[in-house]
């Protein structure tokens, strides 16, 4: 977190982390960000990859999954 290319930048990965409740959660909130920033950028030498235009269908399946279960959080603790 600490070196984040932005501030927005930083307070998202912030809010990614306070926003896990369990070890699993945690871990694949790392992993994405491992195979999703760190490796990438690791590959290309530093210098930014291609973005792509379309998510494959399994980021798609784990990014549903993980919106359902950010709004079971913001409901229970609105209850």
């Amino acid at each position: 977190m600490l070196h984040a290319p932005t501030e927005l930048g930083r307070q998202n990965m912030i809010m990614g982390v306070n926003s896990c409740n369990n070890d699993m959660q945690l871990r694949a909130l790392a992993d994405r960000y491992l195979t999703g920033l760190i490796i990438p950028f690791k590959t290309m030498g530093g210098r930014t990859p291609a973005v792509s235009d379309y998510p494959t269908a399994l980021d798609a399946d784990n990014a549903e999954q993980e919106n359902k279960g950010l709004l079971r959080s913001c409901i229970e603790r609105r209850s």
